[in-house]
């Protein structure tokens, strides 16, 4: 077994020099991080995105960020991001019962971002590199044979790689091209409107003022939950410059399944969903001033973990929201893309330009069984949220808190990868067992909070 010792998880091979061309398909977050990480592995790439330009995560993320240009990217990043020192868990009435700490995605760990923000950051990055992004260049068809991959774009001209990456979301072609068929979404029963906007216009509403009280020092959050799944999250980011609200609900009939489709929901129908609450004038004050164009009304929908990432050919295969999409409950869905960008990077790496089909297939070996435990956590963190026992909770604040489990938050992806490599590509070749070292021992998703915040040097 002869395993390339690759540039380490800090290193930077030249431009090019690994002779392994990629096509990634999506530029997203992990279509972009894709290309960032498999170009600073030498690797040449190229980007399709069907869109004509750039749409507008934890500590186990932000591990690969921090590896770019000596940091500098994830400062950026960091600078645009939101500042929470702590979550604050109320009930309707507006009675705090919990303090949770935002360890796992405060200042020095991971963050909290904007989902455009942080696309944003992620293409001008890519750009800065010179990697080949192509825009309104849909991928409409897809070909593999023994020696190599390709895609037609819109449907006209054929481009080929050593392989082609779907990081196409959660309606990827490039999945229907690995199955051999479509799979439908399972819906939750639940949807959520959300919304994000300048905290500007609120200027000259006294009502709405006090969401604002510690703006331009830090941001606050709050999380407000009842009864039969109902509940807002209303918060800050930027320190005070915008105001960003989620309503989870079960009156799901309008919603959209994608929540980056902005649907014709209304906030009047957000609102009429609170209005029971004695908080009702309180946060109504602020999210009145919704614009109607920055509020969509989504489902929460899942899947069953796929069958397979890979094709049959073995040279095309999907990460990402592609390739498991994730409750947004989870808080995890940019995460995994990131770890799995960085994976595939690494394993092309090691295993070579003549091991292409093997490199894309220990991707899957080591990321298969993370990815579908966190695809499961969706309903155990759901679970502290619906019909809440406020008198067992009084006694216990603790169970109303976020799940920070070590071997989630604590991952290192680019180390672990490259321990693992060999042992997971020795499993593919000889056709046995691997267990990789980034689940929990049980193999289950539990809601734990033994993560610990790493100790500033």
């Amino acid at each position: 077994m002869t395993v390339a010792h690759g540039v380490g998880p800090n290193g930077v091979a030249p431009p090019g020099s690994s002779g392994i061309q990629v096509i990634i398909v999506g530029l997203g977050i992990a279509g972009l991080v894709a290309a960032i990480e498999c170009h600073y592995k030498g690797h040449v790439v190229v980007g399709l995105e069907r869109s004509p330009g750039i749409r507008v995560l934890g500590s186990n993320a932000t591990k690969v960020l921090q590896s770019w240009n000596n940091g500098e990217v994830l400062r950026h990043l960091v600078s645009q991001s939101d500042d929470v020192a702590a979550m604050e868990i109320l009930d309707p009435a507006g009675k705090l019962y919990a303090l949770d700490s935002m360890d796992g995605y405060g200042m020095g760990e991971g963050m909290i971002i904007h989902r455009g923000t942080l696309v944003h950051g992620l293409y001008e990055h890519a750009k800065s590199l010179g990697i080949d992004l192509r825009f309104a260049s849909a991928a409409t068809d897809y070909w593999e044979d023994e020696g190599q991959a390709g895609v037609t774009v819109n449907g006209e001209q054929r481009i080929a790689a050593a392989c082609v990456v779907g990081a196409d979301g959660v309606h990827s072609k490039t999945r229907d091209y690995v199955l051999g068929y479509q799979i439908a979404p399972q819906p939750s029963g639940l949807a959520a409107f959300r919304a994000c906007f300048s905290a500007n216009l609120l200027a000259g509403d006294p009502d709405a003022q006090w969401i604002l009280e510690e703006a331009g020092v830090q941001d606050r959050m709050r999380r407000y939950i009842t009864t039969g799944g109902l509940g807002l999250t209303l918060s800050t980011g930027k320190r005070g410059q915008n105001v960003i609200w989620q309503v989870w609900h079960r009156k799901h009939e309008k919603a959209d399944e994608s929540w980056e489709n902005v649907t014709d929901a209304r906030v009047e129908d957000a609102l009429a969903l609170l209005q029971d609450w004695p908080t009702y004038p309180q946060v109504a004050a602020v999210l009145r001033h919704t614009p109607s164009e920055k509020l969509a009304d989504y489902k929460i929908i899942s899947r069953d973990p796929l069958p397979t990432w890979r094709s049959r050919g073995g040279r095309i295969m999907v990460i990402g929201d592609a390739a498991h999409a994730m409750s947004a409950i989870a808080g995890q869905g940019g995460g995994q893309s990131v770890e799995d960008a960085a994976t595939l990077a690494i394993c092309l790496e090691l295993a070579g330009k003549s091991r292409v089909n093997l490199a894309l297939h220990v991707v899957e070996r080591i990321r298969y069984q993370r990815t579908s435990i966190i695809q499961d956590s969706g309903n155990a963190i759901y679970s502290q949220m619906r019909d809440p026992d406020w008198e067992t909770i009084e006694k216990d604040p603790s169970m109303m808190k976020f799940p920070r489990p070590e071997w989630l938050f604590g991952y290192d992806v680019h180390r672990d990868v490259y321990e693992q490599f060999p042992y997971a590509m020795r499993a593919v070749q000889d056709n046995t067992g691997y267990r990789p070292r980034n689940i929990p021992s049980n193999s289950k998703y539990q809601v734990v909070h033994d993560y610990e915040k790493p100790v500033a040097a």
